[in-house]
């Protein structure tokens, strides 16, 4: 969790569902659950994951929202309902790194 970030969740997650509510910024590394999909809901977007590292950056004041993926694959929905932000841009990156044990570039 980055400064300034904050994160709300209900006191059983995990059990139902694993969704929190993010402002701000946070890095993940999510377990794979095809069961419950893990959830993460901002002003302006959700994300939702099975099992993937991703950072997510969705401050009140940003004019986009940023998902940074590092392995696995996210869904994305935007939210326009709760208020309108002219000019929005939303962003997936798809982080490269070399393996340390191989000398291999990886996505």
């Amino acid at each position: 969790l980055n400064a300034g970030s904050k994160m709300s969740y209900a006191q059983d997650f995990g059990i139902n569902e694993r969704a929190l509510n993010l402002t701000g910024e946070a890095y993940f590394e999510v377990t794979k659950n095809k069961h419950i999909p893990f959830k993460v809901h901002t002003d302006e977007l959700d994300v939702k994951v099975l099992g993937t590292k991703f950072n997510f950056r969705n401050y009140q004041d940003d004019l986009e929202a940023k998902v940074c993926l590092l392995e696995g694959k996210v869904a994305l929905s935007t939210l326009w309902r709760k208020r309108e932000k002219p000019g929005i841009v939303i962003l997936v990156m798809k982080i490269h790194y070399t393996d340390p044990d191989h000398g291999k570039i990886k996505t």
